[in-house]
């Protein structure tokens, strides 16, 4: 789980470009091919990134 704090940003993720604006959310899935392809130059981009992992014994949400 990634959130955009400050600044802007596009991610490659899976074959489409999502844009992220502050406030926005995106999932990224276990193992899911994905790159930073912008980040606005004027401003810095903050980004809090959550893992998440296996919980008692069961898969992350995919």
């Amino acid at each position: 789980m990634l959130l955009l704090l400050k600044g802007a940003a596009r991610i490659a993720l899976e074959g489409r470009e999502v844009v992220l604006e502050p406030g926005d959310t995106l999932f990224i899935p276990a193992d899911a091919k994905h790159w930073v392809t912008y980040t606005d130059p004027a401003v810095a981009t903050v980004w809090l990134a959550i893992h998440l992992g296996a919980v008692d014994g069961t898969s992350a949400p995919t």
